[in-house]
């Protein structure tokens, strides 16, 4: 015989739903992004050129979102569980996200002015600063399985993020009202850096890579 046991459903499952809820918020923010861009009233050079502010403008927003994509999947990757605190600052993350077209439409039409690139710019910092306490909540259960290795670069990287990517959107957001080219400075820098730096997760797997298989898939 067997005896009725309630079915529990695993934290991955949870969070496997929570990546495709945030996944399709940044699909339909890139979206939104190229649905703002308007026709140039004039043809052929003439038109680009009216155009290539818009496009510029584009082109780094498309970037900055995803270079947070990025971020919020190499945070998800070190997630080891899901509770309702990381949702609660999911949710909050993705409300400023939300907000990066309204400052992209802003900036296109006046790419001088200081509100857009201010909107794009502050929406970010607020974003990021939403994903941090995630890496701090799960870390406290799962920074004892990392190796020796992994919890020293971890360390390291938070000096580095908390220096490029949380110290320098906030100072570059308050100049952005002397000058907007501070804001475009600061977006290009950040989207750079994400790009061009491997996150902890990948390094991670560069470790497990390099390890070999020394457990099985079951432990």
């Amino acid at each position: 015989m067997h005896t009725p046991s309630t079915h529990i459903v695993p934290v991955d499952v949870s969070k496997h739903r929570l990546e495709l809820f945030s996944d399709g918020v940044f699909a339909i923010i890139l979206t939104l992004l190229v649905l703002d861009l308007k026709v140039p009233a004039a043809d052929g050079l003439l038109g680009l050129k009216q155009a290539t502010p818009s496009l510029l403008v584009h082109a780094l927003t498309f970037f900055v979102v995803g270079g947070m994509w990025l971020t919020h999947h190499a945070v998800f990757a070190l997630l080891g569980e899901i509770n309702s605190k990381v949702i609660r600052l999911n949710l909050i993350a993705m409300f400023w996200v939300t907000l990066i077209p309204f400052g992209a439409k802003i900036a296109s039409e006046n790419p001088l002015g200081s509100l857009g690139v201010f909107m794009i710019t502050i929406s970010y910092c607020f974003a990021g600063l939403a994903l941090r306490p995630m890496v701090v909540l799960t870390r406290k259960g799962s920074e004892t399985s990392f190796p020796l290795e992994m919890r020293t670069y971890i360390l390291r990287r938070r000096r580095v993020v908390n220096m490029n990517l949380l110290f320098i959107p906030p100072v570059c957001s308050a100049l952005i009202f002397v000058s907007p080219w501070f804001g475009y400075f600061c977006l290009a820098y950040v989207s750079l850096f994400i790009f061009l730096t491997p996150t902890a997760a990948e390094h991670l797997q560069q470790i497990m890579k390099a390890s070999g298989p020394e457990t099985t898939a079951d432990g």
